[in-house]
């Protein structure tokens, strides 16, 4: 076995004391190189957000960067929305492509959405579909049913909205969306209908179960993505079915990677 070592490493905290401060998935840029760290704020922690639950957004400036002492870093607060769960948040993270600039999802006028802001002007720009995954260069993104996985994993999905297919074991109307982050063009590339099929071809049991997408990524490329098709328990409770598939960027070529 390797040696260990013990190493003392200092952790302080950037956040201020007036609220539940978090950021959101490991996956996603929470700093830019000017040491702005994005973070959602919060009035609780114990329960699942309800509709009435907006969250702040903002950034606090990390310790090198103008932070203050322990707790002190000022909190910069440049936005609210309503489409955010404790596991994700709102998908707040920075775009790659166009300095000072962030992307989260958005529930305005009774639909989902998703926004580019400019922290620095406060240019903002809708987007028709909330954001599930944005590719590496910044230009593109995933998008999936935020009420359906709702109704699969509270923790995931968002739940001012039901789901319009939620009487639909496998809808040919969703599945995944590519969205232009430059135009807000969308398309599905995917329906959830082609995804079930394409298992039942290869032998899974999956007829008749109802189906959704969670946790779908862009390869680095952006040429291909996986996402995890679940079933949800039949009967409420009872254990749902996994299936780790990818597909090209066109929503072709689909791969079934069977799950160990």
């Amino acid at each position: 076995m390797p040696e260990t070592v013990d190493v003392t490493i200092p952790v302080r905290r950037i956040s201020p004391p007036d609220g539940q401060y978090f950021f959101g998935y490991y996956d996603l840029p929470a700093a830019d190189t000017a040491g702005r760290h994005l973070a959602h704020r919060v009035r609780f922690r114990d329960r699942f957000p309800t509709p009435d639950d907006m969250a702040v957004l903002g950034w606090l400036p990390l310790p090198a960067r103008g932070g203050g002492p322990d707790g002190e870093c000022p909190f910069h607060a440049f936005a609210e929305t309503r489409a955010w769960n404790f596991q994700q948040g709102a998908m707040l993270q920075w775009l790659p492509s166009s300095p000072d600039t962030c992307l989260y999802n958005t529930f305005d006028g009774g639909t989902f959405g998703a926004c580019i802001h400019n922290v620095r002007t406060g240019a903002r720009r809708r987007l028709p579909l909330p954001v599930a995954n944005i590719s590496s260069d910044g230009t593109a993104a995933l998008c999936i049913n935020m009420a359906r996985l709702y109704a699969f994993r509270p923790g995931y999905g968002y739940e001012e909205a039901p789901d319009p297919f939620a009487d639909v074991a496998a809808p040919a109307d969703d599945g995944v969306f590519r969205m232009d982050l430059a135009t807000g063009g969308t398309r599905r590339i995917l329906s959830l209908a082609e995804a079930a099929d394409f298992l039942g071809q290869c032998g899974e049991a999956i007829a008749e179960r109802k189906v959704l997408i969670n946790h779908i990524t862009f390869n680095p490329s952006a040429s291909r993505y996986l996402f995890l098709l679940r079933t949800f328990p039949n009967p409420p409770g009872a254990a749902w079915a996994t299936f780790l598939l990818t597909a090209d960027a066109a929503g072709g070529g689909l791969r079934h990677h069977p799950v160990q």
